[in-house]
């Protein structure tokens, strides 16, 4: 699953957020998230007006940014501790912005 949501701002909205891209494990390594991303950056194209699509990854998740890497995403910022897994000091999870224009 993956979802494209478009800026509604008007100085923004020639960009649309991948948010929540999920595939279940039995389906992973089986090109199953690199179809779904495409589909979704096919359909952004017919977007009017969209030209970058922006995303967040975890920077744990190694298989993620390669795809996203191998579909010409490229980074443009890291947000150190952006997200809380649980209580400690390694309790936190970096995030990669990352962009791709189309």
């Amino acid at each position: 699953m993956a979802a494209l949501v478009r800026e509604t701002r008007h100085k923004a909205r020639h960009k649309a957020g991948v948010r929540g891209v999920y595939v279940g494990p039995e389906l992973r390594g089986m090109g199953a998230g690199r179809q779904l991303m495409e589909a979704l950056i096919v359909h952004a194209r017919t977007m009017s007006g969209v030209e970058r699509l922006t995303l967040t990854v975890t920077t744990t998740q190694s298989g993620a940014r390669a795809l996203y890497a191998a579909l010409g995403f490229t980074p443009y910022g890291l947000e150190r501790g952006s997200l809380k897994l649980h209580d400690g000091p390694d309790g936190y999870a970096d995030e990669e912005y990352l962009t791709l224009t189309l």
